[in-house]
């Protein structure tokens, strides 16, 4: 590895604040410019989707992000300040405007850092010890540009730099490939029944299962815990300790689609196909509904119809519009597609779709895994990056 030079952040960064886009503007329209929030980074850096905030109104033109442009979270909602201080890079599929609470990292100094490097420098574990440590607020974490920019470490020269984020850059772009995939295969899959009419209520065609499970019943192995946090970070479970988990679970047993109460003009349907090899348990939020009709994953199909979350939105309880939910049995009256008119050809198409899915799913978890692993070993120096160029070769 190539010679470290002690720097200072703030010697070669710059970051701006947001700008303080009044509420009265906001809306959920998606024809209107993205509000980046808080809720866009995702744990352990990238950015990810959220819930739609758009903004209709006027505002200075300098608060239009560019793509590409490196942006950090300056708040987390979370007491753990999960997401306090991370980056992410703006993407190219729409119009995004620089929020307040989010700051927007500019190079000053080129000569000495590279900014696709420090979208992985700013994850590393010393400076995620800095600003958590630094961090303000007990309930909502906060930092401040003049927190981030104190921060101090040994950088390896612009080549070096360049050549680690080439590197980390190549799992990202295979995930980004796999997120392609994913999303035109489940566009298939739904519009494969597109011409379909339903005619039949939800309870006709599904087991509604609610077998509960208290955390003293989940032993000492570690659970693959199906909640809504998980879904929207990609459709994985996330492996949890049992001492995490403080109240009671549904026990998900058999391929099942797991249906979100909550907000249903945001669907959550998810597809659970192959269950992990850890005791799957589901966030009481879902409804864990199983088929002897067909395969979970044309049932995901079934239910993922527009028409579906319509219906549901129509029927939703609650004033407060973070929090409205549908009753299990509204849900369940719901007409939907009847299974067992479909051909056996057409639900083999479907199916085969959705192994295709969860296998992009599956390969783009292991590729964040080892993505995230060469991080600390590449940004130490234990590993050359000609050696993490072997590993990318023989994974992506």
């Amino acid at each position: 590895m190539s010679r470290l030079y002690r720097v200072r952040l703030g010697d070669v960064i710059s970051i701006k604040h947001g700008f303080a886009f009044p509420g009265d503007g906001f809306t959920e329209e998606p024809s209107f410019p993205t509000l980046v929030t808080p809720g866009n980074f995702a744990i352990g850096g990238g950015f990810k989707p959220a819930k739609p905030k758009t903004f209709q109104g006027g505002f200075p033109e300098e608060y239009v992000l560019a793509a590409g442009d490196l942006i950090v979270s300056m708040t987390d909602l979370s007491k753990e300040g999960a997401t306090l201080g991370l980056p992410a890079l703006v993407p190219d599929d729409g119009t995004y405007l620089h929020n307040q609470r989010v700051g927007l990292v500019q190079v000053t100094d080129l000569d000495r850092v590279d900014r696709f490097f420090l979208h992985y420098f700013l994850r590393t574990t010393g400076y995620r010890a800095h600003i958590l440590g630094t961090a303000t607020g007990s309930t909502v974490r906060h930092t401040s540009p003049t927190k981030i920019c104190s921060f101090a470490a040994d950088l390896p020269d612009l080549v070096e730099q360049r050549a680690i984020a080439d590197v980390l850059g190549a799992f990202d772009d295979k995930i980004a490939a796999n997120t392609n995939l994913i999303e035109t295969a489940s566009a298939l899959a739904m519009a494969l029944l597109s011409d379909c009419s339903p005619s039949v209520a939800l309870a006709e065609v599904v087991v509604y299962q609610k077998r509960s499970i208290a955390p003293a019943d989940f032993g000492n192995v570690c659970v693959a815990h199906f909640s809504l946090p998980a879904f929207d970070t990609g459709q994985r479970p996330q492996m949890t300790s049992p001492q995490e988990i403080k109240s009671s679970k549904f026990s998900i047993e058999k391929p099942c689609v797991l249906v979100s109460k909550l907000n249903p003009r945001f669907p959550r349907i998810w597809d659970v196909a192959e269950l992990p090899r850890a005791l799957a348990i589901s966030s009481t939020e879902f409804l864990v509904l199983e088929s002897e009709r067909c395969a979970s994953t044309v049932l995901w199909a079934i239910l993922s119809q527009p028409s579906f979350s319509a219906e549901l939105e129509s029927k939703v309880a609650g004033t407060s519009g973070s929090h409205q939910r549908v009753g299990p049995d509204d849900l369940l009256a719901t007409k939907v597609i009847d299974p067992r008119s479909l051909s056996q050809e057409l639900m083999s198409e479907i199916e085969s779709l959705g192994r295709r899915i969860a296998l992009g799913r599956e390969e783009s978890t292991t590729l964040a895994q080892i993505r995230d692993a060469l991080l600390p070993q590449l940004m130490s120096g234990k590993i050359r990056v000609k050696d993490a160029e072997q590993i990318v070769g023989d994974v992506v």
